[in-house]
């Protein structure tokens, strides 16, 4: 996922599909989550940026461990169901309607696919929803005026956040507060416009971007604009 905190006006939140079919630097055409496995943060920031045309300031990551400690730190997050979901390969039974899922149950919701009839698609937009609840739950004054709670959060993110040389408290704290208001509904929550979500492609079925609505996309962000970019919301 991107986060692109701007001057002035809406953050964006924006999914980009493991299964994109991209040029890797130094490594031909393949899947955008190959980048990372070949090359780890760097590879794949490279790619990012050299798909995107912006330049990535801050990267984080968040081992699957940890999203379950940060999860069952916050108290778990409130999820509403419009149906039921079953799901054997990441150990899911849930039933519809409004609940909070613990750190495990989160993982499982976010990591399934087979069972979404949108696949990636569908995934990258719960990640969207449980990362933004997450970063609103950490925020909150809950998080500072309960020991307990601060306490599990603060050894939950230290045993599982990495985070680039460039990081700073400053920029951590900037980035939480701006997937708060994503999950408040006063940020975008966008998806790399989509050409073919099923592509045959070397890599096998592959995700192809719509590449003029993505540069569009992503040239807006690049002047620091987000007025535009709530057609691509999804």
């Amino acid at each position: 996922m991107l986060l692109y905190v701007p001057p002035g006006g809406e953050p964006a939140l924006i999914s980009v599909p493991r299964d994109s079919y991209v040029p890797i630097p130094g490594h031909g055409s393949n899947k955008i989550n190959a980048s990372y496995s070949i090359g780890g943060p760097k590879l794949l920031t490279r790619t990012i940026e050299r798909n995107t045309g912006l330049r990535i300031d801050q990267y984080t990551e968040v081992g699957f461990a940890g999203f379950v400690n940060v999860i069952d730190a916050v108290g778990g997050i409130h999820v509403c169901l419009k149906h039921p979901i079953k799901d054997h390969d990441s150990h899911l039974n849930l039933k519809k309607g409004c609940q909070t899922l613990e750190g495990r149950d989160a993982l499982g919701y976010v990591r399934m696919r087979k069972a979404d009839p949108l696949g990636d698609l569908g995934r990258v937009q719960r990640q969207r929803k449980v990362v933004g609840a997450m970063a609103k739950e950490a925020a909150s004054p809950a998080s500072i005026i309960n020991p307990v709670r601060y306490w599990k959060l603060a050894n939950a993110g230290t045993d599982s956040l990495v985070v680039g040389d460039n990081a700073t408290m400053f920029s951590a704290m900037r980035m939480v507060i701006a997937l708060g208001k994503v999950s408040s509904g006063d940020g975008l929550t966008l998806t790399v416009p989509i050409a073919d979500a099923n592509a045959n492609t070397p890599a096998g079925s592959s995700v192809l971007w719509d590449n003029a609505k993505a540069k569009k996309m992503f040239d807006d962000i690049a002047r620091g604009d987000t007025s535009g970019l709530k057609k691509f919301a999804k």
